[in-house]
């Protein structure tokens, strides 16, 4: 006797039911195979896309954290050259200020020189020549 579409094996028929007709308990759990089916390839879909997920962002935040880092060097290095370099400026003033006149360092940090003679740079650098000829009186009167 032939069929006109195969059955399924696990599909099971009813002794006392007849030919084709198919048992209801067995469509049910036909169903519940295949649903389970389906929801375990979907639940392996959404851990393989979790995972890729969690590897892009780890991905990320190793860039991150390793731009920073570089930064962070970067900027230390900077800093140990600027504090050099203001550190060889302090001892060249100090040294300065001990064998030059003062009122020159003076007049150099006024910046008449760079300026030249106008009115605000002016006045001070007189205060200066007046300072250094006639000291601290030419203050007091």
């Amino acid at each position: 006797m032939a069929m006109d579409a195969p059955m399924a094996m696990d599909a099971p028929m009813a002794m006392d039911a007849p030919m084709g007709f198919v048992d209801e308990n067995a469509k049910i759990k036909d169903f519940e195979a295949k649903f389970a089916a389906e929801m375990a390839s979907k639940e392996e879909a959404e851990k393989a896309t979790a995972q890729k997920l969690k590897d892009e962002a780890e991905q990320w935040l190793d860039s991150w954290h390793d731009k920073k880092t570089d930064e962070k060097v970067e900027k230390a290095a900077t800093n140990r050259k600027d504090e050099a370099e203001k550190s060889e400026n302090m001892e060249a003033l100090q040294e300065a200020a001990k064998n030059d006149n003062p009122f020159k360092r003076v007049y150099e940090l006024i910046g008449a020189k760079e300026k030249g003679e106008d009115e605000e740079t002016a006045r001070m650098y007189g205060l200066v020549v007046s300072l250094k000829s006639h000291g601290a009186k030419a203050l007091q009167k």
